[in-house]
């Protein structure tokens, strides 16, 4: 019979490390496991810098965006650290060649609120939390499949489509701005990498609470494109 070593015979019992059963995990909010279904939110956000460049050309606009995270307050973070969205530059300048806007970090989350509604019902499916709409999808459809639909039924509203257009580009001269050839760029730091600018797309003109009734109906046609494109594809295998 072999003697224990006395690395084994002094070792502290696995039970006493790690209990079993293990703790249950908190299932998230989010997350309907009996259903299989979860929930992406769409926020709305604004910054100052954008407000203080857009206000001049008599237009406002908003960052429309799609998150699997628990709250969007952590995607509004996130714009902050980047500094998204904080520099005008021409479309193939370099980061010398652009100018930033003032108060371009100050991100802040643009709340809908349950009055903007008045008397519209939310669609089964859709919910307003924390200033954010939930959307329920089943598993199989991603977050970012949602978050193409969003942006492809918000594409006629792009704000850089306006500033490119003959009016965004007389209203910009009007103001100073470069009327033609500039957009609104982010510089974007990566790891061991020349920092790379890029156009920003996915900020849109919109009055997002006005607007929030008509963007809701939108939103529900497009949650259902998804789930029926989704029963299609198991359907046929």
């Amino acid at each position: 019979m072999n003697k224990k070593s006395k690395i084994t015979e002094n070792a502290t019992p696995a039970t006493e490390l790690f209990p079993m059963p293990p703790a249950l995990l908190k299932i998230p909010r989010k997350l309907n496991p009996q259903a299989r279904t979860y929930r992406a939110s769409v926020y709305c956000a604004g910054s100052r810098g954008l407000m203080n460049f857009l206000i001049p050309l008599g237009i406002q606009a908003f960052k429309i965006g799609v998150t699997g995270c628990i709250s969007p307050q952590a995607r509004i973070e996130d714009l902050r650290r980047k500094g998204y969205a904080n520099l005008w530059g021409p479309v193939d300048g370099t980061l010398e060649d652009c100018r930033s806007l003032d108060q371009a970090e100050e991100w802040f989350l643009m709340p809908w609120r349950e009055h903007d509604l008045a008397d519209f019902v939310l669609p089964e499916g859709i919910h307003l939390v924390d200033g954010a709409l939930e959307v329920e999808l089943p598993f199989g459809i991603h977050v970012e499949d949602l978050d193409r639909a969003v942006h492809g039924l918000l594409a006629p509203r792009a704000l850089d489509k306006f500033l490119a257009s003959a009016e965004g580009r007389k209203r910009l001269e009007k103001t100073g701005f470069e009327p033609q050839g500039f957009e609104i760029k982010t510089k974007y730091t990566l790891m061991e990498v020349t920092d790379r600018l890029s156009a920003v797309r996915e900020i849109y003109i919109t009055r997002p609470r006005i607007e929030l009734r008509a963007f809701v109906n939108a939103l529900e046609k497009a949650r259902w494109a998804l789930i029926e494109n989704l029963r299609k594809e198991r359907a046929n295998g």
